[in-house]
């Protein structure tokens, strides 16, 4: 669901699960959104491509500074939640291949949070 979209925005309620893009939420969409989650609603969070963090928080989290890896090497996954969340083994048992997932930049989250994966 864009962050931007009024009426998508209006219709929350209808969702079953929101990706958000971009900086954290603010205002009335803030409080739709933590209503939403607090229903058991699901959202993934993720960061624009700017360089800096943002100092608005959702939550008591917020998206710092980007980080770039060195050349010729990438963030990989270590660990991640088998059980739950999007990356969770498949109804069978067998594991996704998400060690296989690469990156060459990360915008680490900062605050109180629980953890689905890590990256090193």
């Amino acid at each position: 669901m864009p962050g931007n979209t009024r009426e998508a925005q209006a219709n929350l309620a209808s969702q079953s699960m929101v990706v958000w893009y971009g900086p954290p939420p603010r205002a009335e969409m803030e409080k739709k959104l933590q209503t939403f989650i607090e229903e058991g609603g699901i959202a993934l969070f993720l960061p624009d491509d700017t360089e800096h963090g943002t100092r608005h928080s959702f939550l008591g989290v917020s998206w710092g500074a980007t980080e770039t890896a060195p050349s010729e090497q990438y963030y990989r996954l270590e660990t991640w939640d088998r059980q739950r969340g999007f990356l969770r083994d498949g109804s069978d048992q067998t594991p996704i291949p998400a060690n296989r997932l690469r990156a060459v930049r990360r915008k680490p989250p900062l605050g109180k949070y629980r953890t689905l994966a890590s990256v090193g």
